[in-house]
C-alpha cells in the first residue's frame, strides 16, 4: 500500500529512456545521455542505468536495462553419499 509497484521504474526506464533517444522530443532535449546512449534515472527503488542502442530508419531503438542483483536467499544441500558407492 501506498507503494509503487516495482515494475513501474522499469517500464518507466523503457519509455524515458526511448524518449531520451528520439530527436524531437522533449525527453530528448533535456536528458543528459552519455555518448552510448546511457541514461541514469532515479525511481523509488534506487537509480536504474538504461542505454538506448540506436535502430534502423523509423523504428523504436532497443533499451538496455542494467539491475544490481542482491541475493535474496542462501541455501545448502546435504546429500548422503550411499555405502558401496564412490562419493
Amino acid at each position: 500500500m501506498h507503494a509503487p509497484h516495482p515494475a513501474i521504474g522499469l517500464t518507466s526506464a523503457v519509455a524515458l529512456a526511448t524518449a531520451a533517444a528520439t530527436p524531437g522530443t522533449l525527453a530528448h532535449r533535456v536528458a543528459r545521455q552519455t555518448a552510448d546512449g546511457t541514461l541514469r534515472l532515479g525511481t523509488p527503488a534506487g537509480v536504474i542505468t538504461a542505454r538506448a542502442v540506436p535502430a534502423a530508419e523509423g523504428a523504436s531503438p532497443t533499451v538496455l536495462l542494467h539491475r544490481a542483483a542482491r541475493r535474496i536467499a542462501r541455501a545448502e544441500l546435504l546429500v548422503p553419499v550411499l555405502e558401496g558407492r564412490p562419493a
